[in-house]
């Protein structure tokens, strides 16, 4: 009987518009939410929690993942994978109608709901708070404005039975305009006419704004003028107004320049070519050329200060058993260029279980005067903003069969993977750079 109604549950968890039935009562919605805005984007994917107890039984875990596959004529399809404690796996594929909306969700975009955000460690959601009860059970749930009807927690008590339902990761699988100066230390330098360089470098980053430093170089190294501090805001892109033109529609091709060979877009007939992931660098232009692209994420950063520390947090599902473990790395010592840093192993009740030490030698400095070498030369890396609950990182993706991992700035951020024997997410849960 239990699985009958997990199942039950489970599919309602799935697919939102069962949950809020369609013969609830007409609300005026809130005219600043997007319905149905989670399903707009192909690519975008998110994942849940489910825990449910029963009197007397021990709890039962359920994992739930979304991707939205494709989006033609506003019509969505989203594939949803489960996985449970019973050693269960079963994939559903559902279509979502953009303008379609069903009573039952929009009940969920209430203009006089409560408006609370949740903090759910990887990143903050703004929601409407959304209460019922029927037959004695009581559902709460906190939907996205922003991502409507992003399921970010429910809880259902019955009077033997609760359930919770946590928002556990999410991809927006939209681009973001702001990657390029998201990294502290990216520098990137253009050529101009008669061999004067500019170097643009990242010097510091906020979740609000990046500083950026201009500077421009004669033909022979020297200054030319002193320096520039400009800041760039990191905006939220309004929707266009309706009047607006269609946007051009660039040209695509790989370009060669000094710096290397790059996947560019032109919107002046192949006059000047911007880097594709990066629109904000130049490759090349009139009278003007990439040199040098470095993406700035320095593998030495964390060994070069004692005291730095992060930890990574991993569930392990082996043969239908959840293992949790943490393993916490911390600098202990610097001599010359050696840093001796431990890594410890804790078990899911905090106690560790090892703890070894470890070392890792420094690159030597440049010399007075000499330029430092590159600390991550641009070669058709993948980069991409992810979410952990230690904060949001530009993270470079690599992806070796079953396992996806992201790396910053040389640290392991996440990991995700999946074979037929077992299934692994690693992520950073906390970080302390001195």
């Amino acid at each position: 009987m239990k699985r009958i109604w997990i199942a039950a549950l489970l599919f309602a968890l799935a697919v939102p518009c069962v949950v809020a039935q369609d013969d609830a009562p007409r609300v005026e919605v809130d005219p600043d939410i997007k319905l149905m805005a989670l399903y707009d984007t192909a690519g975008r994917s998110w994942s849940h929690r489910v825990i449910h107890w029963s009197r007397g039984e021990s709890p039962y875990v359920v994992r739930m993942h979304a991707v939205v596959d494709s989006l033609e004529d506003e019509r969505a399809q989203v594939t949803t994978t489960h996985s449970d404690d019973w050693g269960t796996d079963n994939e559903t594929t559902e279509t979502y109608e953009l303008t379609n909306v069903p009573d039952g969700l929009k009940s969920w975009a209430g203009k006089n709901l409560a408006v609370e955000t949740l903090d759910m460690g990887f990143r903050k959601f703004e929601c409407r708070k959304h209460v019922s009860e029927e037959d004695g059970v009581r559902v709460t749930t906190w939907v996205s404005t922003e991502f409507h009807p992003l399921m970010v927690k429910q809880t259902v008590f019955g009077a033997t039975d609760y359930t919770v339902c946590k928002l556990t990761s999410f991809n927006d699988g939209k681009v973001d305009p702001y990657l390029l100066y998201r990294k502290s230390g990216r520098s990137w330098t253009i050529e101009l006419a008669g061999g004067m360089k500019m170097k643009s470098t990242i010097t510091g980053v906020t979740e609000e704004h990046a500083n950026m430093q201009t500077e421009l170089f004669k033909a022979d190294g020297t200054s030319l003028a002193p320096a520039t501090e400009t800041q760039i805001k990191f905006q939220i892109v309004e929707s266009a107004p309706e009047e607006m033109p269609d946007p051009a529609v660039p040209t695509e091709k790989k370009v060669n320049c000094q710096a290397g060979e790059f996947d560019c877009i032109s919107y002046d007939n192949g006059d000047t070519w911007v880097l594709k992931q990066y629109p904000g660098v130049i490759a090349k232009g009139p009278a003007m050329e990439l040199v040098e692209f470095d993406l700035g994420h320095d593998s030495n950063a964390f060994y070069r200060t004692v005291g730095n520390s992060y930890t990574l947090e991993s569930t392990t599902k082996v043969a239908g058993v959840s293992v949790n473990q943490s393993m916490k790395y911390e600098v202990t010592k610097i001599d010359g260029a050696n840093c001796t840093y431990t890594m410890k192993s804790i078990d899911d009740n905090g106690a560790v279980m090892s703890n070894t030490k470890m070392n890792h030698t420094l690159p030597d400095a440049p010399e007075e005067g000499e330029a430092p070498p590159p600390t991550c030369p641009y070669t058709d890396q993948i980069e991409e903003l992810v979410y952990t609950p230690a904060g949001t990182f530009p993270a470079i993706r690599t992806d070796a069969g079953e396992m996806v991992m992201w790396t910053w700035n040389g640290l392991t951020i996440r990991i995700e993977m999946k074979t037929d024997d077992v299934e692994m997410v690693q992520e950073l849960a906390q970080l302390n750079i001195q």
